[in-house]
């Protein structure tokens, strides 16, 4: 990810949390660059070391092939969070 990229993210996500915190929502937003490990262990990790208690994100369907080749991070999630996911097409 380039930082452009990572700019683009950073201000899309801070939106969104200024959107939710408007409506008395207390969230905390990162962006952070890997490459080490699959999406929903990082994200799994990251939900633990943070003591978190939900994990939001979009549930997007690849194909079956894109899913075998590379993982899924909608199925990861659902296999490995030990807390609540909420997931929005």
């Amino acid at each position: 990810m380039h930082s452009n990229e990572q700019d683009t993210a950073r201000r899309r996500v801070r939106d969104v949390a200024k959107y939710l915190q408007a409506h008395a929502v207390k969230c905390q937003v990162d962006v952070r660059v890997h490459i080490s490990e699959p999406d929903a262990h990082q994200l799994v990790r990251v939900a633990k070391d943070d003591d978190a208690d939900l994990i939001v994100t979009g549930g997007y369907g690849h194909s079956r092939l894109g899913e075998w080749m590379f993982g899924g991070m909608t199925r990861g999630l659902l296999d490995e969070a030990p807390v609540c996911v909420m997931m929005s097409h």
